[in-house]
């Protein structure tokens, strides 16, 4: 697992630096963002109940945004949306959606 570490550091000429660890977080606790990006919110809507299929049973802390190219609009679904983004989820949305098309941040 990966994990994010915060503290502070103390270094004097006089003694070697310590690393004061203060708190120690998995990378899996950290929300993420998915975008996925669409040529048009009407291409969004087009998409939108087989995109609500794909993340039924994927309940976690991960927001989706949803990009809409022509309108510059960005869409982002509530919280009572949000996913655990999965190796597998990216491969299958870029599969469908393209590689240029699904981010993550």
């Amino acid at each position: 697992d990966k994990i994010f570490i915060t503290g502070r550091v103390t270094a004097n000429a006089d003694e070697n630096a310590k690393l004061i660890c203060e708190r120690v977080v998995s990378f899996d606790s950290i929300p993420r963002k998915l975008w996925i990006r669409f040529e048009s919110e009407a291409a969004y809507k087009n998409q939108e109940a087989s995109l609500a299929e794909k993340f039924k049973y994927l309940d976690g802390i991960d927001q989706i945004i949803i990009y809409c190219t022509a309108e510059n609009k960005r869409i982002p679904l509530p919280p009572s949306r949000n996913i655990k983004i999965t190796p597998e989820l990216l491969a299958d949305l870029r599969a469908v959606y393209g590689d240029k098309n699904v981010e993550t941040t």
